[in-house]
């Protein structure tokens, strides 16, 4: 019997370059099946699979004015960075992207293929949640973002 062994199909090398599902979809629609998806958090910078990381503390850029946002999600910073989008694009109140695009950007938000952000960089890989937090506000700390709507836990000094 030829081929590979079933050990070989069920263990993936945590190694293994990760392949944004975007990515893989646009070989499929080479040959003639389907479309290529959005990834926004390739679209922000994010490359060599790190759309699909989780549990991190991320930074991004606003794409006009280089303002920064910190944040941290538990889900794949893909997840994360279509709800940025959303928020954005649809200008919703009470949301870090949405305010700052009503407040600053609003004439742009109507161009068709317009990206709101880009710079998006991966600062800290946490696997708790407090840690996770903490990550994060001492980045807020340290690079001081305008986009932001709070900074993260209280550090004290």
């Amino acid at each position: 019997m030829s081929g590979p062994s079933l050990s070989n199909m069920l263990v993936r090398s945590s190694y293994d370059v990760c392949v944004c599902p975007r990515e893989r979809q646009k070989t499929r629609a080479k040959r003639g099946r389907g479309r290529p998806m959005e990834c926004r958090a390739c679209d922000a910078g994010l490359v060599n699979g790190q759309c699909l990381v989780k549990n991190v503390v991320y930074c991004m850029s606003c794409t006009v004015c280089d303002e920064i946002y910190v944040g941290e999600t538990e889900r794949p910073v893909r997840e994360r960075f279509k709800e940025h989008y959303r928020e954005a694009k649809t200008m919703a109140a009470r949301t870090p992207w949405g305010g700052h695009f009503r407040e600053e950007h609003r004439e742009l938000l109507s161009t068709p293929d317009f990206r709101p952000f880009h710079q998006a960089r991966i600062l800290g890989k946490e696997s708790s949640l407090p840690s996770r937090r903490l990550t994060e506000a001492i980045e807020i700390r340290r690079l001081e973002p305008k986009v932001n709507n709070d900074t993260g836990w209280r550090l004290t000094d």
